[in-house]
């Protein structure tokens, strides 16, 4: 079996499971909400545009122009990550982006009720990945879903980072320490979690897979960019 085989065979698994996630989420919204007075309901509408809108903010376009250091779209993979603005404006300047991706989640969870926090994290996401200001295109998701596991489920934000530093290390491929992360985070939810974190979650998961289907493709076809090789800016 090819050795990046998994990840193709879990994005194939994952988007035929798309639906099935989508329903147990439904339910897991409907379950909230049926819950709730009318005001509450709104008031969780409200929280969970905000977190959407939040996600959408596009921080890797914003930093680079800011310090005029260029679009990250034109150049890489042409995604507006951490990874693409580090290979176009080096560490110093991913590392602000990768910060305010993890930010503009974490500190809108921080600011809510508990409640409503993973649903919200589950909007920020999409926000992130198929942002308004961005014509419904975005980022691959990671940055804002470590800023919902470390509030929500540290347990989780720390395996996966344990995960991703040490394939990051041993590979150099990005995507491949990021999905091995947040695979490994998944477990994790499965394991110590209740059914509302682990929809959630699943779901997080599931788009991020989604958001990474081209570099699993270019891992099975040994195309995939390697930081080793890459040449960056200091």
């Amino acid at each position: 079996m090819h050795p990046y085989g998994l990840f193709y065979t879990l994005l194939t698994s994952l988007r035929s499971a798309l639906p099935q996630i989508m329903i147990h989420f439904h339910i897991y919204i409907v379950s909230i909400m049926t819950s709730l007075s009318f005001e509450s309901c709104l008031t969780l509408c409200f929280y969970l545009v905000v977190a959407y809108i939040c996600g959408s903010i596009p921080f890797g376009i914003l930093w680079t122009r800011w310090l005029k250091k260029g679009d990250p779209r034109t150049v890489g993979s042409g995604n507006i990550g951490t990874t693409n603005v580090y290979r176009l404006a080096g560490i110093k300047v991913s590392a602000l982006v990768y910060l305010s991706d993890f930010l503009k989640s974490a500190l809108p969870l921080y600011f809510s009720p508990t409640e409503y926090q993973l649903p919200m994290g589950v909007a920020c996401i999409l926000g992130h990945i198929f942002s308004i200001f961005l014509k419904f295109k975005g980022g691959k998701g990671v940055a804002p879903a470590c800023g919902v596991m470390a509030l929500t489920m540290p347990i989780n934000f720390m395996g996966a980072a344990l995960i991703w530093g040490c394939l990051l290390k041993t590979t150099g491929y990005m995507s491949l320490a990021s999905l091995s992360g947040m695979l490994g985070a998944l477990v994790l939810t499965v394991l110590f979690f209740d059914y509302s974190a682990v929809v959630s979650m699943t779901l997080i998961t599931t788009l991020i897979v989604y958001a990474h289907r081209e570099n699993i493709s270019r891992l099975m076809g040994g195309t995939e960019p390697s930081l080793k090789k890459d040449s960056v800016k200091p």
